[in-house]
């Protein structure tokens, strides 16, 4: 019942957004399908669900609608993460999120542990910002879509 709430709600919303009774996405913007990724997100919506939505909006490949298989690589630069990141979490994920937001412009160019921390909160807040997505300051689904897009997946 869920699904089919926000596969209503998605399809609405899109043909609202097109003016037509069938869903083109090629009118939608990369910022408008990210901010109902990012609508998505705020209902809960499970990976499988927003990978579908962003590939029926007509996401290419190069916006990672068909994203790695988790902590794998699958290209130059491309790293997908495999789990949600918050304070306290470590790892490759971490080092992978620092690499990012120093490349973004996020993050400051000074040595940085793979630890998420408070610094790395307030870095994920103003990329999250940037983004239009919820800023929580933590790296969950929605957050970790758009890294995954940002490191070349």
């Amino acid at each position: 019942m869920k699904r089919y709430i926000i596969y209503s709600l998605v399809i609405a919303v899109c043909a609202l957004g097109a003016g037509a009774s069938r869903v083109h996405a090629a009118g939608l913007s990369p910022a408008q399908i990210d901010s109902i990724i990012s609508l998505l997100d705020s209902f809960n919506a499970d990976q499988a669900t927003i990978t579908s939505v962003r590939a029926s909006l007509g996401a290419s490949v190069s916006e990672a609608v068909v994203p790695a298989a988790a902590g794998k690589k699958a290209g130059a630069g491309c790293y997908a993460f495999k789990s949600d990141l918050v304070v306290g979490s470590k790892g490759k994920d971490v080092a992978e999120l620092v690499k990012i937001l120093k490349k973004e412009g996020f993050l400051g160019t000074a040595k940085h542990g793979d630890v998420f921390d408070g610094v790395l909160v307030s870095a994920v807040k103003k990329l999250q910002s940037r983004h239009n997505i919820k800023q929580t300051g933590q790296a969950g689904p929605s957050t970790r879509t758009k890294l995954g897009s940002l490191s070349g997946c």
